[in-house]
């Protein structure tokens, strides 16, 4: 299979996983936002109110932090479930097994970048100015996207 070929068929797929999930849900979209938000307002209850623990960009580092932790887990973890799950379709057609992981590594990278533009859109807003490790995050991220392609 040529390498054109490859990426329409990723392109194809991931675009039909992210139409098909966000029609069978009532929220959708909006629902890659309001997960992260929940879980950082639990976890900044928890530890900033709570147990007074963090620091001055406590918020920031948790909310940088849990969603790049989120798209790690969840994509590492979904693309190594998915060849189980298509097992029947891969024994009835010939489609290269590294497709499916694909697919569901850029499916999740795909809503990580979203969640991603959302924080630094609302960032900007609020007049919040990252110091020079912020530059550091591009580099990060692309070292995460090469490790969760890896696993």
């Amino acid at each position: 299979m040529n390498f054109t070929k490859l990426y329409n068929l990723v392109f194809f797929l991931t675009a039909a996983k992210l139409e098909s999930e966000n029609k069978r849900s009532f929220i959708g979209y909006a629902w890659w936002i309001l997960d992260p938000l929940m879980s950082v307002a639990i976890y900044y209850l928890l530890f900033k109110v709570i147990l007074t623990r963090g620091g001055p960009d406590y918020i920031e580092f948790l909310f940088l932090g849990l969603i790049t932790w989120k798209w790690l887990a969840t994509a590492a973890t979904k693309s190594g479930e998915i060849l189980d799950d298509r097992k029947k379709l891969i024994k009835k057609i010939y489609i290269p097994k590294y497709v499916f992981p694909m697919v569901e590594t850029f499916y999740h990278t795909w809503k990580f970048l979203v969640v991603f533009a959302f924080v630094i859109v609302v960032y900007a807003f609020v007049g919040y100015t990252p110091n020079l490790k912020y530059f550091w995050l591009p580099v990060i991220l692309l070292a995460q996207l090469t490790l969760i392609l890896g696993i």
